[in-house]
């Protein structure tokens, strides 16, 4: 029993796996693994992180997604490409950079507690001392002003700002200071809040204080139509590039879930098997499992298509909007061009009867 039953594991393994295969549809050549394995070789000499998508940069191969190439790099992760080369090497390098982002991570951390400063009494004190000489002279409470007025070589600006919000915020048990800095600044907002005010209004106000209508701009209607058109073509480039990332975004998340099922279906697989249960049983549990995983792709199919019949919509829309911004345009082109044609005439009318006028005090004189 349990000979068979290890069988028909592996049956199902085998078939789960071609049922994902299949739903991916992709035949790798030769070529294609070539092209692959030069990739992974040129990232490891940059020194660049393994991931699907860093993998496609560098291929740029149009019948492949981040879903094939995802799918493949697992399979040379696990050793099952008879490549044990690169295999070795390719866990390797991972372990390498995985502990040189560790490295890197301690190192930041370790900078930032070297970049911290015990406050003692006495830099706190001097910190007070400060701020009540900045408003005795009626300054800005500023990290800036502050340390330009303690100068305290182990202090920066973001010390003094890390401390200043605490006694903002009545951290400090110093609630005297707390209020009288509270008020000051309020003060100072008011004031500030006047002169820019008044700077307003005389401006652009009367008088009276009452703000005047702005004069409305006029641009010319050819530049106006043809200002509109870029825009609705940069709207279009926007929405295609933001529903190409949507697509990758959707096919990544749906091969994940792909493999979380079948995940889930060999656990289910190998926990019935240990209950001993009979190859009638298997067989039934194996067409069962690839019916649900034909339904559950089936079900992914649809979302992705119902998404991009939705965008295509929305791109019909803004591609008519960009033909009627363009008959826009070329109106105004050739309205410019009558109107400048009429004044052509008009200036070569008033030439005439200039000249005409000219010769008749000519005649006169004679």
């Amino acid at each position: 029993m349990n000979g068979k039953s290890a069988k028909a594991v592996q049956s199902i393994g085998g078939g789960a796996a071609a049922g994902g295969s299949a739903a991916v549809k992709l035949q790798w050549t030769h070529e294609l693994k070539e092209k692959l394995y030069s990739a992974l070789e040129e990232l490891m000499t940059t020194k660049k992180r393994i991931t699907p998508k860093n993998l496609w940069d560098e291929m740029r191969v149009t019948e492949l997604t981040r879903d094939h190439i995802a799918s493949y790099l697992q399979r040379v992760r696990k050793n099952e490409v008879n490549r044990l080369d690169l295999s070795s090497r390719l866990q390797q390098y991972e372990q390498n950079f995985f502990v040189q982002q560790q490295n890197q991570q301690q190192n930041q951390q370790q900078n930032r507690q070297r970049n911290e400063v015990q406050w003692t009494h006495e830099l706190k004190e001097k910190l007070y001392s400060a701020l009540e000489e900045l408003m005795t002279t009626k300054k800005r409470i500023t990290p800036k002003n502050l340390w330009d007025e303690m100068r305290v070589t182990e202090l920066t600006r973001d010390h003094i700002a890390s401390y200043l919000q605490r006694v903002r915020k009545n951290e400090v048990n110093r609630p005297d200071l707390f209020s009288r800095l509270h008020l000051y600044e309020k003060r100072l907002l008011d004031q500030q809040n006047r002169h820019y005010r008044q700077t307003f209004f005389n401006k652009f106000g009367d008088s009276d204080g009452v703000v005047k209508e702005k004069p409305e701009k006029k641009y010319a209607p050819v530049r106006l139509a043809a200002t509109r058109l870029w825009y609705a073509e940069e709207e279009l480039k926007k929405l295609s590039r933001r529903n190409s990332r949507r697509l990758d975004e959707m096919g990544t998340d749906h091969y994940r879930k792909k493999q979380d099922l079948l995940v889930m279906q060999d656990a289910e697989v190998k926990a019935k098997i240990q209950c001993g249960i009979s190859d009638e049983y298997l067989a039934a549990l194996q067409r069962a499992n690839q019916m649900n995983m034909a339904q559950f792709s089936a079900n992914l199919d649809m979302e992705r298509e119902s998404f991009m019949k939705k965008a295509r919509e929305e791109e019909e829309l803004l591609r008519i909007n960009i033909k009627q911004r363009e008959t826009e345009l070329k109106e105004a082109t050739e309205k410019e061009e009558q109107e400048k044609e009429v004044i052509k005439e008009t200036e070569e009318e008033k030439a005439e009867v200039i000249e005409l006028i000219s010769d008749d005090d000519d005649d006169d004189d004679k």
